[in-house]
């Protein structure tokens, strides 16, 4: 059964979305739903759901604003957007920006099926070539064999050696010669958090070291350990520890 999150700010607009694409019949469980972007965000670098249906017109963060979050944060679900506004130029952003479709209020339920059925399509190939890779790359019970230990050895040596840049999950799975959708799974039995926490980790903990030097300012920490954004860095930095940089690095001194 594939995972779907739902995501629109009117709480009424997306139980209705849960409504149309719970569909089990078709191999689709809703699983959340989400009034708000950013809490949605949480949940899917966590757990990096299946499919997710969001609206385009949302405060704070648009759909296709979300989208685009996402992908920098090496998030591999599939993404489908709606909207109530049929604008050409919407469906064109939208499918150039990675969403499988984008779909204008008031949704069918035929627009919803041909819609599923295509990405069910597209799923399920990519769970078979996770099986190919998995003949020569076995599951749990077999990561002690010196190849599965290796291309996790060159994983972790990678991000080590790489997290100051603006690096993707499938720029690791490239390096390591698997398909993304594999390397995802992999990366997170080895390690216990999705690619994109991993990276996120590495990259805190460097800041908080570095962030003991008096010759370094807060923004230099930040663009050194890959956020040239202070107010992202900030913002992820608080988020991991408790405490902004900068009031880390003023007790620290």
């Amino acid at each position: 059964m594939y995972s779907v999150y739902i995501i629109d700010n009117e709480q009424f607009a997306a139980i209705w979305l849960k409504q149309l694409f719970h569909r089990p019949d078709l191999g689709f469980e809703c699983i959340h739903t989400f009034t708000n972007a950013m809490d949605a965000s949480e949940a899917i670098l966590d757990c990096s759901p299946d499919l997710i249906i969001s609206d385009i017109r949302m405060p704070g963060m648009n759909g296709l604003e979300f989208m685009n979050y996402l992908s920098q944060k090496n998030n591999t679900s599939k993404i489908i957007l709606v909207s109530a506004y049929s604008d050409f130029t919407y469906a064109q952003e939208a499918i150039r920006g990675g969403a499988l479709d984008y779909l204008t209020k008031p949704v069918s339920k035929a627009a919803v099926e041909k819609c599923l059925l295509r990405v069910k399509g597209i799923l399920d190939k990519e769970q078979r070539l996770m099986k190919e890779d998995s003949t020569l790359l076995l599951p749990e019970e077999e990561l002690s064999c010196c190849r599965n230990n290796n291309i996790i050895a060159d994983m972790k040596k990678y991000v080590e050696q790489r997290y100051m840049q603006p690096i993707r999950l499938q720029d690791l799975a490239d390096y390591v010669h698997l398909n993304v959708s594999y390397c995802s799974v992999l990366f997170k039995k080895s390690f216990g958090i999705s690619f994109s926490r991993y990276l996120i980790n590495i990259r805190m903990e460097k800041a908080k070291k570095l962030l003991h030097s008096k010759s370094l300012s807060v923004c230099q920490v930040g663009t050194l350990v890959g956020y040239p954004d202070i107010s992202y860095f900030s913002k992820e930095f608080k988020k991991k520890f408790g405490v902004s940089p900068t009031e880390y690095k003023s007790r620290e001194q």
